[in-house]
């Protein structure tokens, strides 16, 4: 693929991850919100994911054929900074906590809905977060 390419997905998951962090905070507030507003901007999120998400698999795949001596994750993130590395680790452990601390509210109807949404938001910070350190990767390649 080309830089050009390259550097137009990588704005895109710049702006998704930028979009799913905001609405990830919004969720995690107390601030009151209209539901559905925010199913609304949860649909456009989840199309800037996917728009996101599409070239990066694409692009992982590329990166990763054939080389078999290395892990997948060793491929596909070689070229990115060491602390990139780590907040990616970090980000999946915040997941971890979240959905452990979430879901004894999910069953609660009053705050089954923020934490089913505070879940999908975090999943999409973490997508979004993957898909640019891939194609930050690929681009430095």
């Amino acid at each position: 693929m080309s830089t050009v390419l390259l550097t137009t997905f990588l704005l895109l998951s710049v702006a998704a991850l930028t979009l799913s962090s905001t609405w990830h905070v919004a969720t995690l507030t107390l601030l009151e919100f209209s539901l559905f507003d925010l199913l609304d901007s949860m649909s456009s999120n989840f199309a800037f994911v996917l728009l996101a998400w599409g070239p990066s698999v694409y692009v992982a795949d590329r990166v990763s054929r054939g080389q078999k001596d290395q892990s997948f994750r060793v491929q596909i993130l070689a070229h990115c900074p060491r602390w990139m590395r780590y907040l990616l680790y970090l980000l999946f452990a915040y997941m971890a906590v979240l959905f452990a601390v979430l879901m004894p509210l999910l069953n609660t109807h009053s705050d089954g809905v923020r934490g089913t949404l505070a879940l999908h938001s975090a999943l999409y910070v973490v997508l979004s977060f993957v898909a640019f350190l891939v194609l930050y990767s690929a681009i430095r390649r």
